[in-house]
């Protein structure tokens, strides 16, 4: 064989292994486009199944958060009904409070050893100041003679502080309000059916007359009670 012949075949040579190269490259082309087609439909079936599932989710979250709601709509009625039946029993029991003092009261007509001539129940006046703002009051009992006042409030359950809020404000306030006493002596008491711990020795201390149930009477405790 002469050179050119070798030249030739080996020419043939190359020409065929480019050939199964191509093919090979051919093969794994078409491997690699299966697998993308089989990687494309996993990944669709994929988006499929999560937005299926963000759908039932959404709608499950939903139906929960409609059964909160309605629970938190009970509940809230719930306790605006049993906070307007408490309501009524402490307005109850405060018009009841009222008119037992005010009747037992309205026997004797005696409060720290003074004789009345008057008693007025839930007087309350409303009066319009210099500076253009309002000042009321109201108050549950004002027993009055020639010259001197008392003033009663009555209360359920007397709690701390009630005493010394009569006389810091209710007494000044009562003053401003009806300037006609202006001149009269006062004396301040505190009826309760129900009295918190120290609430009775701070109207003793302060002065303030004390009033508590007793059978178809009041106790009265006035001894210590001082002249305002």
């Amino acid at each position: 064989m002469n050179q050119h012949e070798k030249d030739m075949a080996q020419i043939k040579a190359n020409h065929l292994e480019l050939e199964r190269m191509f093919l090979e490259d051919q093969k794994r082309l078409e491997a690699w486009k299966k697998e993308m087609v089989a990687w494309q439909k996993k990944q669709k079936a994929l988006q499929k199944k999560y937005e299926e599932d963000r759908e039932i989710n959404r709608k499950e979250n939903a139906k929960r958060r409609a059964e909160i709601d309605a629970q938190l709509l009970k509940a809230t009625t719930g306790l605006t009904d049993v906070r307007k039946q408490v309501n009524g029993i402490s307005e109850s029991n405060g018009m009841f409070s009222e008119e037992y003092f005010v009747n037992t009261l309205g026997k004797s007509f005696r409060f720290c050893g003074v004789l009345f001539d008057i008693i007025n129940h839930g007087m309350s006046r409303k009066k319009r100041l210099p500076g253009g703002e309002n000042l009321e009051g109201e108050y549950d009992v004002v027993m009055e003679n020639g010259d001197t006042v008392a003033l009663i409030e009555i209360k359920y359950r007397v709690r701390m502080g009630d005493a010394l809020e009569m006389v810091e404000r209710q007494l000044e306030q009562f003053k401003a309000l009806y300037p006609e006493y202006a001149n009269f002596r006062f004396f301040l008491g505190l009826a309760g059916f129900s009295f918190e711990r120290g609430t009775q020795a701070e109207a003793i201390r302060l002065g303030v007359g004390l009033l508590l149930p007793k059978g178809e009477n009041v106790k009265i405790i006035d001894k210590h009670a001082k002249e305002y």
